[in-house]
Order: C-alpha cells, then sequence, then structure tokens
C-alpha cells in the first residue's frame, strides 16, 4: 500500500465514522439549544429541561441510525462537558480555602456516594440506581446522574435509574428552593 491509499483509506473511515453519529449528534445539540431558548422564555433550569428533552427524543425516536450519535455525545461529549465544569475549582481556590476546606467536603461526597452504593446492593433497589442515585446526591444533582449513567453498560435499569435519580434530585431541589 502506498502512503496515498493509506491516507485515502482514513479518509475513508473517518467520514463514515462522522457520517454515522451526524444525526445523532445534530438532534442532541438540536435539543440542547432548544432548552437554552425553553429555560430563557421559562425560566426553568436549561439541565432539566434538557434532560427531559433528551430522554423523551430517545424514547419517541428510537432510530438505529441516530444510537451512535447518541451514544457519542452520551458519552464523550457528557464527559468533555463535566470536566470542563469540574475544573472551576483550581489549586489556587484551595489554596485560598486552606485543605480543611478541600477535605470535609469530600470526605461528605465520599460518605453521601458510599451509602448509595450500599443503598444499591438491595435487590428492589439495584446497583445502577444505587450508582446514579449516590453520585447525583453526593456530587451535583442532575448532571452528576446524567455523568454517572453515561459510564453504566445500556440497561432499560440504567434508563430508570437515571430518570429517577434526575426527578428525585430535581424535585429535592425545588422544594429546597422554596422552602428557604
Amino acid at each position: 500500500m502506498t502512503v496515498t491509499s493509506i491516507v485515502r483509506v482514513l479518509q475513508l473511515r473517518a467520514a463514515e465514522w462522522f457520517v454515522d453519529r451526524c444525526a445523532g449528534v445534530c438532534l442532541a445539540f438540536g435539543s440542547a439549544y432548544l432548552a437554552l431558548v425553553l429555560s430563557n422564555w421559562s425560566g426553568l433550569p436549561a439541565m432539566i429541561l434538557a434532560l427531559a428533552l433528551g430522554l423523551l427524543l430517545r424514547m419517541a425516536l428510537p432510530e438505529p441510525r441516530l444510537e451512535a450519535g447518541y451514544g457519542f455525545v452520551a458519552g464523550s461529549v457528557l464527559r468533555l462537558g463535566i470536566i470542563l465544569l469540574g475544573a472551576r475549582l483550581t489549586a489556587n481556590d484551595i489554596a485560598v480555602i486552606g485543605w480543611g476546606g478541600f477535605l470535609v467536603p469530600s470526605a461528605v461526597v465520599l460518605t453521601v456516594f458510599s451509602a448509595g452504593l450500599l443503598l444499591g446492593r438491595h435487590p428492589r433497589i439495584g446497583r445502577e440506581h444505587g450508582l446514579v442515585a449516590g453520585g447525583a446526591v453526593a456530587i451535583c444533582g442532575a448532571s452528576a446522574a446524567a455523568a454517572m449513567a453515561a459510564i453504566l453498560p445500556p440497561t432499560p435499569r440504567r434508563e430508570q435509574a437515571t430518570l429517577g435519580a434526575v426527578a428525585g434530585v430535581s424535585l429535592a431541589g425545588a422544594l429546597l428552593m422554596l422552602a428557604f
């Protein structure tokens, strides 16, 4: 094989990879944009609207040709977003608050997450729900639930666990905001 033929094969594979994911990625980003528009119009949190729209579209349009794009957005793009969200805590922030201000919340997160894992051992709750709900409560709510679900293998229980965790932490957050 010549260098030109190798480059051509790589170009074809890259184009095939892109085409396989394009429709699902466009639909995911379109629903995210719609969530932002609806959020500006209604005042509801964009993250909750985006998750709800994503779940509704996934259930309403179970097209096999959208799966690769959905998987890419739910995996790689979601992980990148969570990394960028978490990057707001810098070494300078830790220096300002001190190690105690970093270690105490870390211990609380670890304890709450461990409690979710322990509750997930109960047969009626299940491992997936314990992992997703524990992460959602311990870290930051709906976005953490989505991130935790993205690392689990796709199963019907995973989607139920994600929906239950997102609904639960969103409802708890709304009730606490009303209470205080």
